[in-house]
């Protein structure tokens, strides 16, 4: 499970104060919600089992909190946290080789090489999609909030909007459709395509 805390960034916060002011709290937990997602994504990329990834997580997040005090301010956190949930996914391999079919160390090396490249590719996507997500009508950003920030599913969510199942869904691929062609139009112009 992703570890997800809610802090208010606004002038008064200490989140927007220069770094050196944080305490080492702070600034653990200001550079773990910037990256705890890249971080996740790139456990679920080499661990599909998302019980399996969730425990690599959750365990990751445990030895960058005791290794914190190591890891130097200024550097790069996401590497250095993704280096430690590479060693947890070395050990998950190791307890389940018995167990399951799995990637060869040469195929994990090689997928761990490319994460980079395609992170990047996904930061662009999500950047692109937030700027798309403005865009939207404010009905459709609300039904787009409600299904996946809320996690509200189909059925639940027509229920509460006074609307058919199958007319929801059409509204949702139509939106989805808006989406990635926004999404593709901002990277071209861009030029990150």
């Amino acid at each position: 499970m992703l570890v997800t805390v809610l802090w208010e960034n606004d002038e008064n916060s200490d989140m927007s104060r220069d770094s050196s002011k944080l305490s080492k709290d702070q600034q653990f937990l200001k550079l773990f919600l910037a990256n705890q997602k890249r971080i996740f994504g790139f456990i679920v990329s080499l661990v599909p089992n998302s019980a399996n990834a969730d425990d690599i997580m959750q365990e990751t997040v445990g030895i960058m909190w005791q290794k914190f005090h190591t890891f130097e301010i200024g550097t790069n956190f996401s590497a250095w946290a993704i280096s430690i949930a590479r060693h947890k996914i070395f050990q998950f391999r190791e307890k389940q080789l018995k167990n399951c079919a799995r990637f060869s160390n040469k195929a994990i090396a090689e997928i761990i090489s490319r994460s980079k490249d395609i992170q990047d590719s996904m930061d662009d996507r999500m950047d692109a999609l937030q700027v798309c997500l403005k865009k939207l009508k404010v009905q459709d950003r609300y039904l787009v909030q409600m299904r996946y920030e809320k996690d509200i599913q189909t059925k639940q969510l027509a229920q509460q909007q006074g609307r058919s199942v199958n007319g929801l869904y059409k509204t949702m691929t139509r939106i989805h459709r808006v989406l990635q062609q926004c999404v593709q139009r901002t990277l071209l112009a861009w030029e990150v395509i």
